[in-house]
């Protein structure tokens, strides 16, 4: 018999709100990583915004953040891949102030 603790577990990671709580926490940690790649600056102006399939969207500013992102972009999935192992492929760069609700 199973206990309670491994069926939440078990749920937790094949459910949709297992699902939901690595999407943020994916999204939480490619905001470090823009922190951590280009400081407060590079965190004003670009926002990992979701993760849905294997597809990270990043909402930037300007076209030179959104560059900037595009040629660190392996070093942010391998990061992720290392750190959460969900098979992130790619990286959707969206751009659009960021302060402002944008549709993407």
């Amino acid at each position: 018999m199973d206990t309670l603790s491994s069926i939440i577990k078990s749920k937790m990671q094949t459910g949709k709100i297992g699902r939901q709580v690595q999407a943020a926490l994916v999204v939480e940690l490619v905001n470090q990583l823009i922190i951590e790649l280009w400081g407060r600056k590079g965190a004003e102006q670009s926002k990992a915004v979701s993760f849905k399939g294997q597809t990270i969207k990043i909402k930037c500013e300007n076209q030179i953040i959104a560059q900037e992102i595009g040629f660190k972009k392996r070093r942010i999935l391998d990061a992720v891949n290392a750190r959460f192992s969900v098979g992130a492929k790619k990286i959707n760069i969206v751009q659009c102030p960021v302060e402002e609700g944008c549709l993407i």
